[in-house]
C-alpha cells in the first residue's frame, strides 16, 4: 500500500513534535534523538538535515550544541514541516500531471480529487506543533 504521508515525514513530525517539548533553548544531539525516537540514526541524520535546510531546525556545535527547534511551536504547521522537507503527495496524479488523462479537463473524479487533495492541505496548515508536542514522559 502507498501512504500519502512516507515515513520521513511522519519521522520529522516526531522529531519536530519532541524539539517542540524543549522549545527554545533544549537541544539533543542527533544520537539523541535516534535512541529517544526510535528512528535509525542515517535515517535521523537525513532527515534532520532536510528540517535544518527548510528552517525548521538549527543545529549548534560545541560543548552546548545539538539541534533545536528553529521555529515557533504557536504558529508552525504540520504542513509547514512538510513543505520543509519536500513534501510533494497528492491524491493522484491527474491533479499535477495533465497529459496523463484525455478526459481531464470534464472528469468529475478529477474535481473531486482535487476537492480532497485541497481539504488535506488545509488540515494540514491548521494543525499546529504545539498540539503535537511529545514530551519525555510520554515515551517508553
Amino acid at each position: 500500500m502507498v501512504s500519502l504521508i512516507k515515513r520521513e515525514y511522519d519521522y520529522g513530525m516526531r522529531i519536530s513534535a519532541y524539539l517542540a517539548s524543549h522549545y527554545p533553548d533544549g537541544g539533543k544531539t542527533i544520537p539523541e534523538l535516534s535512541k529517544i525516537l526510535e528512528i535509525t540514526k542515517s535515517l535521523t541524520t537525513r532527515i534532520v538535515y532536510l528540517l535544518i535546510q527548510g528552517g525548521i531546525l538549527r543545529s549548534r556545535k560545541g560543548r552546548y550544541g545539538g539541534i533545536f527547534l528553529n521555529v515557533n511551536p504557536e504558529t508552525t504547521s504540520m504542513m509547514d514541516i512538510l513543505k520543509a522537507m519536500n513534501y510533494n503527495s497528492v491524491v493522484n496524479s491527474c491533479l499535477v500531471d495533465k497529459e496523463i488523462c484525455p478526459l481531464v479537463v470534464v472528469c468529475p473524479i478529477r474535481r473531486k480529487f482535487s476537492y480532497i487533495d485541497d481539504e488535506i492541505i488545509e488540515k494540514f496548515s491548521k494543525i499546529l506543533l504545539k498540539d503535537l508536542i511529545i514530551r519525555d514522559n510520554m515515551l517508553p
